[in-house]
């Protein structure tokens, strides 16, 4: 029960109880802040009674008050009441928000300021504090008010609200500025005449799907704008639903997405561009891998010339393509630590496919940077770049081979010009005789090598060779070739060489022999040889011109010819017989394949 002192104290501060605010009164008695009585609103919003907060400290009342407790807001406290006390006058705290329980039980959120003021005694000393609440719901809300329509005028956003049904029933005044719609025009369904044709099915669909549901909405579509043109826009509402759950009113925003959606457009074409290059590149193999030279893309040009797919390769080791003794001396590493120091690493080497082949490639290594992060950025991985040149690496290979052939042809050629010019002044009595020997077997030789440039060098048929050398010689039927059938191939030195004999033998047909006599023959046969070790024989038969006397006494230039060394060198050999009939001729030649030299001599 209250005291009497207790009841007449209380009563000095009946006042108190019209303040609509918790009002305290304390005693200056520091640091506890005695309290003396309190108002109803503040027992209504504590719910506690008189009894359990006279007497008590102030840092054991008030923060319940404010539903916090700590120890840095009772230092706040105590140092607002001892403002008062030595300043004898108001202090006011920080504003708060609060939750206040209603009459009902429920809670409503507040905003309220502590305000301590001095009551002064006769001899001017503070005899005690009035500890009140001032309600700033109000001012907090309004000013909260007034920063979102400054954000709002600001903002290139579109506030807009719909009832229950999705009907629109309020929207922002920015809506016409933009739209050039009118906004009372936009309520209900209006705003349907502002998306894109090609939109608009779509976005109205998706509007009905979220409404039907409860659930939230976002689409993005292009809307109209006031010059004609349309831009991209993003549209995003929620329900606000009762206590009950149903919902009161859908708010909205409309934001306009337009460049970020031009530029994710842009990049989209940009990266399908690239990805089509990558796929259409199929005569390159181009892969990516990380910093571990693990692979993380693979195109089919890689497929196509490696052998694995995509699937198959994907997370596995690059090195795979490298030939074993590569791997082992560390070349992949090499070269990715290469790429990654100067920007790239080109490389010419043997790589092998999943079966097993080998091919010779060209292959350029660099990094993979993001675009955006700056060139100095560190690299996401690597890139290659490879291309299989085999043919064109055989094909060098070939031409050098082919310019050393040309090399030695040449110089053998000029010997044998030589050789010729030196033979043929031995042989000719003056100028112009060698002039007009040594013109023809020039012509005889050029002959030859048309032969052998047809056939690439490689070889020529027995028979072709006789067949384009004496065939010049068959008119009026006295030359017969109709025996010479053997398709031996002979080397290069071997054609050279029996051009020049059957110049030779048919030079001296034509100015000593059976065609120097109209009713001379000569009869040529060229035939596979019945020796186990193979080879081809070619006979010269002359019959029907004049008296061969018997063996020259001097060697003319065709004689030296048929010589064991020329003869030999070429893989021929030779047997001239005078016989009086006539010059009988036989020559015996060995294969390409039997060791013969495929070179002229």
């Amino acid at each position: 029960m209250m005291s009497a002192d207790d009841a007449k104290e209380a009563s000095r501060w009946r006042l108190l109880e019209v303040l609509p605010t918790p009002c305290l009164v304390l005693l200056p008695d520091a640091p506890r802040y005695t309290v003396v009585t309190a108002n109803g609103v503040f027992l209504r919003i504590t719910m506690t009674e008189h009894a359990a907060v006279v007497g008590h400290a102030a840092h054991e009342v008030i923060p319940g008050l404010l539903n916090s407790r700590s120890v840095a807001e009772d230092q706040d406290l105590r140092a607002s009441l001892t403002r008062v006390v030595e300043t004898q006058a108001p202090d006011r705290m920080p504003t708060r928000r609060c939750a206040v329980r209603r009459p009902d039980g429920s809670f409503e959120e507040r905003h309220w300021t502590p305000v301590s003021s001095p009551v002064l005694n006769s001899r001017g000393e503070v005899e005690a504090i009035i500890h009140h609440i001032e309600d700033d719901t109000a001012t907090v809300l309004r000013e909260r008010e007034d920063r979102l329509r400054a954000a709002i005028e600001l903002s290139a956003h579109i506030l807009w609200t719909a009832g229950p049904d999705g009907r629109v029933v309020e929207i922002d005044p920015r809506w016409e500025t933009v739209t050039g719609l009118a906004r009372a025009d936009a309520l209900g369904d209006g705003w349907m005449r502002i998306p894109h044709p090609d939109d608009r099915a779509q976005m109205a669909a998706a509007w009905q799907r979220a409404v039907a549901g409860g659930e939230p909405y976002d689409a993005d579509a292009r809307l109209g704008m006031v010059d004609g043109s349309y831009r991209w826009w993003r549209a995003r509402a929620a329900p606000r639903r009762g206590a009950d759950g149903r919902i009161l009113r859908w708010h909205g925003v409309i934001e306009d997405i337009h460049d970020r959606k031009a530029a994710e457009i842009a990049l989209r074409s940009e990266r399908e561009r690239l990805r089509l290059i990558f796929e259409s590149a199929t005569d390159y193999a181009i892969f990516a891998i990380d910093l571990d030279r693990r692979v993380t893309s693979w195109n089919e040009g890689a497929r196509r010339l490696l052998g694995w797919t995509a699937d198959e390769i994907a997370g596995k080791s690059a090195d795979e393509i490298y030939l074993p003794q590569d791997q082992e001396d560390g070349a992949p590493a090499r070269e990715a630590a290469k790429a990654l120091e100067n920007g790239r690493a080109i490389n010419e080497r043997w790589h092998q496919r999943k079966n097993g082949s080998r091919f010779w490639a060209s292959g350029l290594l660099m990094p993979l940077r993001d675009p955006e992060a700056g060139p100095g950025s560190p690299p996401l991985g690597l890139l290659k770049i490879l291309r299989d040149t085999t043919e064109r690496r055989r094909a060098e290979e070939r031409r050098r081979l082919l310019v050393n052939e040309l090399n030695h042809r040449v110089k053998n050629t000029l010997a044998m010009v030589q050789s010729l010019a030196f033979q043929t002044v031995r042989g000719s009595p003056d100028p112009l005789s060698f002039s007009a020997a040594f013109q023809k077997r020039i012509i005889a030789l050029a002959h030859a090598h048309d032969l052998l440039t047809r056939e690439h060098w490689e070889g020529v048929a027995l028979h072709e060779v006789v067949r384009a050398t004496v065939g010049l010689l068959s008119g009026g039927g006295r030359v017969s070739l109709s025996r010479c059938t053997s398709a031996m191939m002979l080397a290069p030195g071997a054609v050279l060489t029996l051009v020049l004999v059957l110049h030779e033998l048919a030079a001296n047909a034509l100015a000593h022999g059976a065609l120097s006599d109209a009713r001379g023959t000569v009869r040529v046969e060229c035939h596979d040889s019945a020796d186990d070790g193979g080879g081809a024989v070619v006979e010269w038969l002359e019959r029907g011109g004049p008296v061969v006397p018997g063996s020259p006494a001097r060697r003319g230039f065709g004689l030296r010819l048929l010589g064991k060394g020329i003869m030999g060198a070429a893989g021929m050999a030779a047997e001239i017989r005078f016989e009086p009939e006539g010059i009988h001729c036989i020559l015996r030649l060995r294969p390409l394949s039997a060791g013969a030299d495929t070179r002229p001599t």
